[in-house]
């Protein structure tokens, strides 16, 4: 049955998993089936657009689908050193590689904590310097509006 669904592969896909019911609840977590492989390892290591990302998937919401919309946002909207605030940051797919490929300047915030200690974890990972990259956990609302004593953004995304 691994062989199947690819997981003769040398382990680099450990699992094989359904979504089940809808995307819900405060972190937009979900809830998933294990279909065939290991039922204790949900930690996903991916590379997207040249970043290293890393995360436990039972605990953050991801979307590969949005792939092409992150990458339609750096090459045609994020312009090179701009300040971006990300209100959703999420794992920090798009604020990573805009700090990695642009050398933008993240000011970023997430309600959902284990989104926000992967968010630096990554950063981390992918050689971002602590003074370019800054990730808070609190209400979107309320991080919007502090945005006023931080200085003015390039840039404010959230989605």
């Amino acid at each position: 049955m691994l062989k199947k669904f690819g997981l003769d592969n040398g382990g680099r896909i450990r699992s094989v998993v359904n979504k089940v019911g809808q995307v819900g609840g405060p972190f937009r977590t979900f809830e998933f089936e294990v279909i065939a492989g290991n039922d204790d390892d949900f930690n996903i290591e991916l590379m997207e657009d040249g970043t290293q990302l890393n995360f436990d998937m039972r605990y953050v919401y991801w979307c590969s689908r949005l792939a092409g919309e992150r990458k339609r946002m750096l090459e045609q909207e994020f312009i090179e050193g701009q300040v971006i605030a990300d209100a959703f940051c999420g794992v920090g797919a798009i604020i990573v590689t805009a700090a990695k490929k642009l050398g933008c300047n993240v000011i970023a915030n997430d309600l959902n904590p284990d989104a926000v200690k992967y968010a630096e974890a990554n950063a981390e990972r992918n050689l971002i310097p602590n003074e370019k990259f800054h990730v808070e956990c609190r209400d979107a609302r309320d991080f919007i509006r502090s945005l006023r004593t931080k200085g003015k953004p390039s840039q404010i995304i959230s989605f």
